[in-house]
């Protein structure tokens, strides 16, 4: 879950973190995403694991250079919280993040230069076009779309990812004029990961 939360805050960066770019569609794809100033992003994810789902929700609204991150998610319950034969084998965590004046906090009174369950936030959502390897653009331009393999995908979204050899596909989604979409999804050893994060605009 760790992992899923660092991909949240660098997907909630998507729009100012894009880096060079080559390709003359690729260019004009990954300009219009960085002019793209959204005021709330959701992001919903699904980590299915032995046929389980456990879901997670998150929402960040921006004020200014601020946000509020409410986050609500499922895990499994540890062996001090119930038997694996409960009807329902899940726990459900939730809370606020909030980032102010360059600093986080969980309730909005303490207030520290690292964000919460994760180590920084200098997360790097990279779409130069070598590491995007054979992407695909829609013919009207509005979506890009690639799979590459974990080590790649490690350059591409900043963190590393122990996806298995089917790779991690990314699709980013515009609507012409502003970002409207990041999936994710690919798989481990052990189980199915998918991150579907929105942008809207006031």
């Amino acid at each position: 879950m760790k992992k899923i939360i660092c991909l949240l805050l660098a997907l909630t960066c998507v729009f100012t973190l894009f880096s060079c770019k080559k390709d003359k569609d690729l260019e004009k794809f990954v300009e219009l995403v960085e002019a793209s100033k959204p005021t709330k992003i959701t992001t919903l994810t699904y980590y299915t694991v032995s046929g389980t789902v456990y879901k997670g929700n998150y929402e960040t609204v921006f004020d200014g250079e601020n946000f509020e991150m409410n986050y609500s998610y499922e895990r499994k319950k540890s062996v001090s919280e119930g038997s694996a034969s409960d009807t329902d084998n899940k726990v459900v965590e939730s809370g606020v993040v909030y980032y102010k004046d360059g600093k986080y906090s969980e309730d909005g009174e303490t207030w520290g230069a690292a964000p919460v369950d994760v180590n920084s936030m200098t997360f790097v959502l990279d779409l130069s076009q070598d590491n995007l390897g054979e992407y695909t653009l829609s013919e009207d331009g509005y979506t890009l779309s690639t799979t590459v393999d974990a080590q790649t995908a490690a350059k591409v979204l900043g963190i590393t990812i122990n996806a298995n050899d089917q790779g991690v596909k990314i699709t980013v989604k515009t609507n012409g004029k502003y970002l409207t979409g990041v999936s994710v999804s690919y798989a481990t050893a052990t189980a199915t990961v998918s991150v579907d994060t929105s942008y809207t605009y006031n």
